[in-house]
């Protein structure tokens, strides 16, 4: 979405500066990302219908980013989810909140936000 960053920005705006300086946009395929995920502690994905790429998962699931300790994940494809957060929960991952949104009127699904935590 060409109006993600902007939104991300104007978010950012209202957040004490020592939060603000510790947060970065880096939109991009998920699976280029990786190298970045071993400094995070906090990741936020938001996959297509049919849920994370296999090396994401993979990555999240082994021990490539061993300081990443909260996961919320933005799911439109429910199925997917499903799938995700078994392998993810099989992992050590904690699933500590779900809620449903319905974001789109007239749709005919619900935007699933979900917080892990290990």
């Amino acid at each position: 979405n060409p109006n993600n960053e902007k939104c991300f920005n104007t978010s950012c705006a209202e957040l004490p500066e020592e939060i603000r300086s510790k947060l970065k946009y880096k939109p991009g395929a998920a699976a280029t990302k990786l190298k970045q995920l071993k400094k995070a502690d906090v990741l936020v994905v938001d996959p297509p219908r049919k849920g994370l790429e296999a090396e994401v998962l993979e990555a999240l699931t082994g021990s490539d980013c061993p300081d990443l300790k909260t996961l919320l994940y933005v799911s439109c494809g429910f199925p997917a989810l499903q799938r995700n957060l078994a392998a993810l929960q099989a992992s050590g991952w904690k699933l500590t909140h779900a809620a449903g949104y319905l974001l789109f009127p007239g749709a005919d699904h619900l935007e699933t936000f979900c917080v892990l935590n290990r």
